[in-house]
């Protein structure tokens, strides 16, 4: 959806998606490959932590921005950091919840996050017709990083994650 706004209203070529979304999983393959490189030397809690940051940053890169390249760079760093937080919520849960009840949580886990969607796909697209992608991008970007720093701060993401 996103994309697809920037592509048509930004860049007023809509044929540009698909080449937007092979930067976003060029990136998520490149995260992929450098969360593999990194994990046995940062702690979970630490790829997390920076999930968090990364996610908005490249929200205010890839959507506030009228320069093709710039938002192709953002549109990397998105899929670089979503690796970071997927896989190491996925093995927090692997490592923290008992084998016997490990598909009932993942199935909760799953569940919560489908229940979400709906205020992404119903929520968001009010609001960028409302305010248009780039200042929603802006402004999302910043309420986003906001929490993010806050989480960080006041150590939310806590070190116990890491065993």
């Amino acid at each position: 959806m996103y994309l697809t706004q920037i592509a048509s209203r930004v860049f007023n070529n809509p044929r540009l998606v698909g080449f937007m979304e092979s930067f976003f999983s060029l990136g998520f393959l490149l995260g992929s490959l450098f969360y593999k490189i990194i994990i046995t030397r940062v702690p979970m809690h630490n790829l997390i932590e920076t999930a968090l940051v990364l996610v908005p940053i490249s929200l205010l890169i890839f959507g506030d921005t009228t320069n093709l390249l710039v938002s192709l760079i953002g549109l990397v760093i998105l899929g670089l950091s979503l690796p970071f937080f997927n896989i190491s919520s996925k093995t927090i849960l692997q490592n923290k919840v008992e084998e016997g009840k490990l598909g009932t949580v993942f199935n909760s886990y799953f569940a919560v996050m489908n229940i979400t969607q709906p205020i992404g796909l119903l929520g968001i697209p009010i609001l960028i017709n409302f305010w248009g992608i780039q200042r929603f991008a802006l402004i999302g970007g910043l309420v986003y990083l906001t929490f993010a720093v806050v989480l960080i701060i006041t150590h939310q993401v806590s070190p116990a994650l890491d065993k």
